[in-house]
């Protein structure tokens, strides 16, 4: 029976929450110095996740309430890191990097 890479993956990676706000203050309702705060709560996080040299895909995913599915009426921020890029956004990243080439307005 072939392995499959699923079968011998370890379950490497990271899921953080970051409560934008204590209360019931949706981020988008505050000031720019606080919307910085937290802006750079999730730069500080990101950066001492990408030490780990298996992790190597961030996403910043924001729930706010009902709508996004959560139990109570925080604004509340994930920060998922994997050690896999999901191939949708490989193919996703390639594609952009190729339309910004063509506009000549990727420097590297």
């Amino acid at each position: 029976m072939p392995t499959v890479f699923y079968d011998c993956a370890g379950g490497v990676g990271a899921h953080e929450l970051i409560i934008e706000d204590p209360g019931h203050t949706r981020l988008e309702d505050h000031t720019l110095p606080v919307i910085s705060q937290v802006i750079n709560a999730w730069k500080i996080r990101t950066l001492d996740l990408m030490r780990d040299i298996r992790l190597s895909a961030f996403f910043i995913i924001r729930n706010v309430g009902a709508p996004a599915g959560m139990p109570y009426d925080h604004s509340v921020s994930q920060l998922v890191a994997m050690a896999v890029i999901p191939p949708v956004l490989k193919t996703e990243t390639r594609r952009r990097t190729g339309v910004l080439r063509a506009k000549e307005t990727f420097h590297i």
